[in-house]
């Protein structure tokens, strides 16, 4: 009996082996299907900026999903604040401006990858006098979250490349997909009533959704069964029982892959296309880990008779330990916007520093105003290779940013990282005081900082008065007869002095007195005057 056991577990874990096997092969052989296109990488295409290949028809039927309510407000309907027409649109979609768009998921904060891509979209639609368009991409709800939309709007305002249509322009709050529910189930039906879609309401198998959760198998997937219902057995079927709608996918190039779920909602791949089709998007500007998606979304752009964007997969970011920086990697929090904002990094240092990453420039200490990265950027720059950010390369030019700029334009930076940090503080301890901002210490200091934060963190110890690390300090290391002779000096300085002026320059002989006997009794007066060893001239801090 024991050995009947064990047999047939063997047999049961081969078993699921063997499935899952074959199902990951499946998939990889998928990809590489995914990854080439015609045979070419997807990368660059150097016809890309040649805007005479760009054209458009559009033989779907969309007056039904045009004229529907949800529709009537929509930006790519608008022009001049009047409706367009169905004609209208047509003429749009043949007209050569080039329209570019940057769609995140407030799942979580801006990550650098993500604000990189956002930039190049930015640079490609300005070298082209195009549009770039701001979309958010939030059909899943049970991932999404306020502040990570606030952080996105943030981050993006911060950065200051304004895009020109989409969330907070003229009719916005079309451009978040959770508006935009009643439009994918409208061409979702228009599909399935031209039989390229179907209603499937068999149940998901129990073993294939816990491969997929456990392992991340994905498994392509053809209902032999539902395609052939008569229309009565769907009207039937759709009113006692759930469904997804399926692509009726053509060949094993894949699956029938979802458009719309069970809850209801539209996946990404259609909800995706199917904005872009209707924003006239002519270029679509992503991270390399979107290449999975091409295949589908170029069948999807077929089916809804929309000539195919043109693409741009960019190369990825790596950290220094040669390890894909994403979001999602609880590793990568330091890579998010918003920290490097609190951590004193500006953002034109950043701008070139996320812009010629991976270029040949990368290596060059100048720091270029937007207007000219945008004449100088090309695509052909970039390599094939992830782009391995360098957080010392960027401290550099955030460096020699901050030294290169006028008192008042660094004063004007302060104060806008003073009330960044203030908002986004952890606690009422760490509050940077607006006190601390002054002409005087500004001119002293700015010469000395790495990051906008480092002024703070200088100004405090220098002001300030550290007793902690005096009582940690060994009464052996500060000779008693230098605090007698000090004490004694300072007394007598605050009874000579009967002004400031006087003051200044009984201390300034104080310092100086301390200079010659050694640079041991400076170091000491200054820690004994700040509780700290290191700062700027103890004349200037007068």
């Amino acid at each position: 009996m024991c050995i009947c056991s064990t047999l047939w577990t063997i047999y049961n874990v081969l078993h699921i082996f063997l499935f899952w096997t074959s199902c990951t092969l499946s998939y990889r052989l998928n990809n590489i299907k995914f990854n080439n296109v015609n045979g070419t990488k997807t990368f660059f295409n150097p016809s890309l900026i040649d805007r005479k290949n760009i054209s458009y028809t559009s033989n779907f039927q969309l007056f039904d999903v045009l004229n529907h309510p949800a529709h009537e407000n929509n930006n790519y309907l608008q022009h001049n604040e009047n409706r367009l027409t169905y004609d209208d649109v047509l003429n749009d979609l043949k007209t050569q401006e080039v329209r570019v768009r940057f769609a995140p998921s407030p799942t979580g904060p801006l990550h650098i990858g993500s604000l990189r891509t956002y930039i190049y979209n930015y640079i490609f639609a300005k070298k082209n006098k195009g549009k770039l368009i701001l979309r958010i991409d939030d059909t899943d709800s049970s991932r999404n979250n306020q502040d990570s939309l606030k952080d996105i709007f943030s981050s993006l305002n911060w950065i200051g490349l304004v895009w020109d249509e989409g969330v907070h322009r003229l009719n916005g709050d079309m451009y978040y997909q959770s508006n935009r529910k009643e439009i994918y189930k409208k061409f979702a039906q228009k599909l399935i009533d031209n039989n390229k879609a179907y209603y499937c309401f068999c149940r998901e198998n129990i073993f294939t959704k816990f491969l997929s959760k456990i392992f991340k198998i994905k498994f392509n997937y053809k209902c032999k069964k539902c395609p052939k219902l008569s229309q009565n057995e769907i009207k039937t079927k759709l009113k006692n029982l759930k469904f997804i709608i399926l692509l009726r996918s053509e060949g094993d190039d894949f699956d029938d892959f979802i458009l719309v779920r069970r809850n209801g909602v539209s996946t990404y791949n259609f909800s995706s296309s199917v904005d872009d089709v209707l924003m006239n998007v002519t270029h679509i500007i992503r991270g390399s880990e979107h290449t999975n998606n091409l295949h589908k979304q170029e069948y999807l752009f077929n089916l809804l008779d929309y000539k195919c964007p043109k693409f741009v997969h960019l190369p990825l970011l790596h950290d220094e330990q040669k390890t894909k920086l994403s979001k999602r990697n609880p590793n990568s929090k330091d890579y998010t916007v918003k920290n490097l904002r609190l951590n004193g990094i500006c953002r034109l240092p950043l701008i070139n520093y996320l812009t010629f990453l991976g270029t040949r420039f990368i290596s060059s200490n100048e720091i270029y105003e937007v207007a000219d990265i945008i004449k100088m950027f090309s695509f052909d720059l970039l390599n094939n290779e992830p782009a391995v950010f360098d957080y010392k390369k960027l401290l550099h030019l955030n460096r020699k940013y901050i030294n290169n700029l006028s008192i008042e334009e660094f004063k004007s930076e302060i104060l806008s990282f003073q009330q960044f940090y203030n908002e986004n503080k952890e606690t009422e301890e760490d509050e940077m005081n607006t006190s601390l901002i002054m002409d005087q210490l500004l001119e002293i200091y700015q010469k000395r900082l790495v990051t906008l934060r480092d002024y703070f963190n200088l100004v405090n110890s220098a002001l300030g008065y550290n007793y902690e690390n005096l009582t940690k300090n060994k009464d052996e290391e500060l000779d008693s007869g230098f605090k007698e002779w000090l004490k004694f000096e300072l007394n007598l300085i605050f009874e000579k002095s009967k002004n400031s002026v006087d003051l200044h320059a009984n201390f300034a002989n104080l310092v100086n007195e301390a200079m010659v006997s050694g640079k041991k009794n400076l170091k000491h007066l200054r820690f004994l005057l700040t509780g700290e060893e290191v700062g700027p001239s103890l004349i200037d801090l007068v």
